[in-house]
């Protein structure tokens, strides 16, 4: 009966510490939501998700919150489409890998849909997930 109370005691502890443990988030459907939502042009819900710390890079250079939003504001988005999900987590930052392909026009222009590799990373807040940081390996005339 000795031997069962420490290993008794533990398991309850292993338990308690796991229940208390923060769930890993679900990257794929952090990045799909993104796109959905600025697929539809949500800007107000879009602005909220991103972090005042957001900053991107494209082939064209780095852009804060303020930029980002500019740029998508011009952009017409087509048919996409998302693969590849990598996530990992620590903590409250989830960093996700993905490529993606999509029909966009940029100011009036259309751009070559190839399949690019991206990276999108989010951070658990108090207001919940936000867009942290974003790249696109994708060339935009």
């Amino acid at each position: 009966m000795r031997r069962v109370f420490p290993l008794a005691l533990a398991l309850c502890l292993l338990l308690a510490c796991a229940a208390w443990a923060e769930p890993p988030a679900d990257g794929e459907k952090l990045v799909r939501q993104l796109w959905q939502t600025t697929a539809a042009k949500l800007w107000p819900q879009k602005a909220g998700m991103i972090s005042p710390a957001f900053q991107s890079v494209h082939s064209f250079g780095a852009r804060g919150k303020a930029e980002e939003l500019d740029l998508l504001s011009k952009v017409d988005f087509g048919k996409f489409e998302l693969s590849g999900f990598r996530t990992t987590q620590q903590g409250p930052v989830v960093v996700v890998t993905y490529l993606g392909k999509v029909e966009e026009m940029i100011n009036g222009m259309r751009v070559d849909g190839k399949t690019a590799a991206r990276m999108s990373v989010f951070i658990r807040t108090d207001k919940g997930w936000q867009w942290l940081a974003h790249a696109n390996l994708s060339p935009i005339p």
